[in-house]
């Protein structure tokens, strides 16, 4: 019975590693990203997603950063700007970066060198972005800013999108 649980939970991780991802997206672990063509403010680029199931993306560590980083490498020269709008903002409280789906409080940062600057104190720059001619490192710019939205959903599971209790199935 032992070695049943393991095979099954094998299973079960290998097929959520590999869920699939609608067309135009790009599979990354358990979430599928896509970068779209069309030129947004902050606001509008959320819209934008919400069309797609999706919604602007979140960075939490390293290894998300460098394989957004590559996928914008590889897509950069369709870019109509030099700026990607990710899902990170401190309009409710200046200098307080959180993720606007969650309202978590973002805790991994890879800023371009001088940022967040908040612009001119005109400016007001509440929205996070990655910066094409930074390496696309991140960039705080004002929300009314044209830029493309990077997307981010989580995989499509060959199950459908309810979490499989484990303890059901092999309990």
């Amino acid at each position: 019975m032992e070695a049943f649980k393991t095979v099954i939970a094998s299973l079960l991780i290998f097929m959520s590693t590999y869920g699939s991802c609608p067309p135009g997206f790009f599979h990354h672990q358990d979430s599928c990203y896509a970068l779209l063509p069309q030129t947004a403010t902050w606001s509008e680029a959320m819209h934008l997603c919400e069309v797609f199931g999706a919604s602007l993306a979140t960075v939490e560590n390293d290894q998300k950063d460098l394989y957004i980083k590559g996928l914008l490498g590889r897509l950069g020269a369709s870019l109509p700007t030099r700026e990607v709008w990710l899902g990170g903002t401190d309009m409710l409280n200046e200098g307080e970066w959180m993720w606007a789906k969650t309202f978590q409080k973002i805790t991994y940062f890879r800023w371009a060198p001088n940022e967040p600057n908040n612009g001119a104190a005109a400016s007001n720059q509440h929205c996070l972005g990655m910066e094409k001619d930074q390496d696309f490192k991140w960039d705080d710019n004002t929300c009314t800013k044209l830029a493309v939205p990077l997307c981010e959903r989580p995989v499509d599971l060959p199950w459908g999108k309810e979490a499989v209790n484990t303890e059901q199935i092999i309990g």
